[in-house]
């Protein structure tokens, strides 16, 4: 629109809506007035207002650059934008003085007598503004509040914005750790929070049954020595037949004792809860030298990690091994081969080893509450496993949620990192041996 052209609407931006709101040549006047076209009318009164803003140090910046858009305007024969143009226009001597509000509302009567025609209001964000324009008769509008920019800040609220955004840039460089876990040998999604159920062991041994099958397989010799034709040697002397019967007696006892023990082993294993345990490096740097520090409820009987590293730690829920029989007596035909295969191999008695006992290693710091885990470097967006960690409650009414809490330090960054993972533990449905 040609600066000399007769706009339909005229409107005076109080001091406020160059303040705090967004800059002229952004806002849609047009569409806020409902004209075709729209003159932007800054009087003397506003400029003034704007150089004194330009020395507080909450609203220098906004006021500097209101001065210099309308500078702009003003040079560029006041065109603003398409449909909006800007003028500057100066109070007469008699129209200054009094109350700023007062003085703007004159400056817009002043020119609504000079432009028959056309409508004129003024914009404003105050109460007090729109109070004074509705008692003269002065059309006046509110900006909408979508346009308001956000509250200023002071040169201290300033420096402490950027000292925060300097703060975030740099602990974006730096690591982030956090603990994850889930069901060892489970394809689960690693998390903070996970659910766990717990089932009675099955296919418990019966006590007597398996002494009854001991018995079986190794049962007592019976009737007294016989000589062996006339050479007056005897099979098996009595002496070593009782002897042998004996120990079978202390053998049985031991299955009988056994076979409880296993039990109460497959009890206190269905009992446990196996979990993988990670370190995960969320940050945007490598983390060195990590002491990772696991804590765990006192109501969790024993706690053992399995770390891939360490191999020299204590055995963790050690199956009992079924004992061996006692070895029977070897009669005069087995030390002399007769009646066997030519070569008298099957007159020696071979004893399988007993199978290694299950173990799991761990790195313990002595309480049995906590387990202590180091890592050399942790690269960012990487995981690393601290292994599987087993925990068992001492009983089935022990059962229950738990958390386990956990300390991070790590040389790469200032701050120790805390947090904890809850684990909810329950029972399943009961199953019968």
């Amino acid at each position: 629109m040609a600066a000399d052209s007769t706009p339909r609407f005229a409107v005076f931006p109080d001091t406020n809506v160059w303040l705090h709101f967004k800059p002229a040549r952004e806002v849609d006047w047009c569409a806020l007035t409902g004209a075709p076209s729209v003159r932007l009318v800054v009087c003397g009164q506003v400029l003034d207002e704007l150089d004194e803003k330009k020395y507080d140090s909450r609203l220098s910046d906004r006021a500097t650059r209101a001065l210099a858009a309308i500078k702009s305007a003003a040079l560029a024969g006041g065109e603003l934008r398409l449909g909006v143009d800007l003028v500057v226009v100066t109070e007469s001597p008699d129209a200054q003085g009094g109350n700023a509000d007062e003085v703007i509302i004159r400056a817009t009567q002043a020119y609504a007598a000079t432009h028959a025609g056309t409508a004129v209001a003024i914009a404003t964000a105050d109460l007090g503004m729109e109070l004074r324009c509705r008692s003269r008769g002065v059309k006046c509008f509110n900006m909408p509040g979508d346009l308001r920019l956000p509250l200023p800040q002071d040169e201290v609220a300033k420096r402490h914005s950027r000292a925060l955004e300097e703060l975030a840039t740099i602990k974006g460089r730096l690591p982030q750790l956090v603990v994850l876990a889930r069901p060892a040998e489970s394809e689960d999604d690693l998390s903070s929070e996970l659910d766990v159920v717990l089932h009675d062991a099955a296919e418990l041994e019966d006590v007597e049954t398996s002494v009854r099958q001991a018995q079986h397989e190794s049962p007592p010799l019976g009737g007294p020595a016989q000589p062996l034709g006339l050479t007056g040697l005897y099979e098996i002397s009595d002496a070593e037949r009782k002897k042998y019967n004996s120990d079978l007696e202390h053998y049985y006892k031991r299955v009988r004792a056994h076979t409880v023990q296993h039990n109460e082993w497959l009890n206190s294993m269905s009992r446990t809860v196996l979990l993988e345990i990670v370190v995960e490096n969320r940050g945007g740097g490598p983390a060195e030298d990590v002491l990772a520090e696991l804590r765990w409820p006192e109501y969790i009987e024993a706690v053992a990690v399995e770390v891939a590293e360490d191999k020299t730690c204590d055995r963790f829920f050690l199956e009992p091994v079924r004992p061996p029989p006692p070895e029977a007596p070897r009669s005069v035909t087995d030390m002399f081969g007769l009646g066997h295969d030519r070569f008298g191999l099957d007159r020696f008695h071979f004893q399988e080893s007993a199978p290694e006992a299950q173990r799991v290693t761990a790195v313990m710091d002595g309480d049995n509450h906590g387990v202590t885990v180091r890592i050399r470097k942790l690269n960012h967006h990487l995981q690393e496993s601290l292994g599987v960690c087993a925990m068992r409650f001492a009983a089935w009414p022990d059962v229950k949620p738990f958390e386990i809490s956990y300390r991070l330090v790590t040389a790469s960054h200032p701050e120790r990192i805390e947090g904890r993972v809850l684990v909810r533990a329950s029972t399943g449905p009961r199953r019968t041996s």
